[in-house]
């Protein structure tokens, strides 16, 4: 039975290729079964390269992953996109170590062209593929914004920034979602997306892009990747 629904996917993969590819490098369970959820529906594939709590690692491995594969990409017509997701809860080290390798050619990089400023590098251009999303404070947020009715802000631009004050307000709307147990997103109850998208927006152009980044949306970061794989 494995076998053949294995030769299945195979003849649609084959027959239907995916839209496009999402290379995706994120924290944990929680966004990448969400993201391949979506994904399946909409004719996009979501290839989870890596899971690690480390934004900085995630970033540095994607680097790597975009220089190890140049020749794909060069070649890939846009059809691979790079994601980098993850939380920016109490990481005011890592966020600063995110934008040193960000601005510079990383080591891995160095390997290859012995260069050290990013805009001198060969690979520079490919590097500016890689997207990087921050969800402030944590992914739950994203659960919370899609369900119609739950009212977020405290202020005009204030949200709860508490992580597990986020954690337990979804678990309350989404009983089935816990955080150290089952941290799986109830999709049904999150039709919501196209104004979750919008206000994602809103919060980008209100609060600021990160520093440095020119592919990087910060507070609801996954919004673009969320808006790509549903519109398209």
């Amino acid at each position: 039975m494995a076998k053949r629904q294995q030769n299945l996917k195979k003849f649609f993969a084959d027959r239907y290729p995916a839209r496009f590819i999402v290379r995706l490098f994120a924290e944990g369970e929680t966004e990448a079964v969400y993201l391949q959820k979506i994904a399946a529906s909409h004719n996009v594939r979501v290839s989870v390269v890596q899971k690690v709590s480390s934004p900085v690692q995630l970033l540095s491995n994607a680097v790597k992953w975009v220089v190890s594969n140049e020749k794909l990409l060069r070649q890939d017509n846009g059809q691979n996109r790079i994601w980098v997701i993850f939380d920016d809860d109490a990481k005011a080290r890592d966020m600063k170590e995110v934008v040193r390798i960000w601005k510079t050619c990383p080591d891995l990089c160095m390997q290859f062209c012995k260069i050290r400023d990013r805009n001198r590098c060969e690979h520079g251009d490919l590097l500016e593929r890689i997207n990087v999303g921050f969800m402030t404070p944590c992914i739950e947020i994203w659960g919370l914004m899609c369900m119609d009715g739950i009212n977020l802000k405290t202020s005009d631009r204030v949200y709860p920034a508490d992580r597990h004050k986020i954690q337990s307000l979804l678990h309350r709307q989404m009983p089935t979602y816990i955080h150290d147990g089952n941290p799986y997103f109830e999709i049904g109850k999150m039709k919501g997306w196209q104004q979750a998208c919008d206000r994602a927006d809103k919060w980008a152009q209100s609060f600021g892009r990160f520093p440095a980044c020119v592919r990087a949306t910060r507070y609801a970061g996954i919004a673009p990747l969320v808006r790509e794989i549903m519109e398209g």
